[in-house]
């Protein structure tokens, strides 16, 4: 199943995507395809005129943009635990 685009919202989108560039344009394309639902790539490859494969870098740069959030996320946490044990240690000696 298609979601129908209006042709206000086409051009809305296509001239976001024109004035980004490099990064900031695929994860702006991949956000938008993710918005669009299952077909959402080959939507935005119809409608829109998008790049398959730029789609698909773009998905694959927000993917790792997460991965590399949630690392960070991770080691902050485990760093903080560092600090409130060596806290509790300086405390009990």
């Amino acid at each position: 199943m298609f979601i129908k685009l209006t042709e206000a919202l086409k051009e809305l989108l296509k001239e976001t995507a024109r004035q980004l560039r490099g990064a900031t344009k695929r994860k702006f394309m991949a956000q938008t395809v993710q918005k669009l639902g299952k077909k959402g790539i080959r939507l935005a490859e119809l409608e829109l005129g998008c790049n398959r494969i730029t789609i698909n870098k773009g998905i694959k740069e927000l993917r790792t943009e997460l991965l590399v959030w949630i690392t960070i996320q991770d080691e902050e946490e485990k760093n903080q635990n560092n600090i409130y044990q060596i806290f509790y240690q300086t405390l009990k000696n």
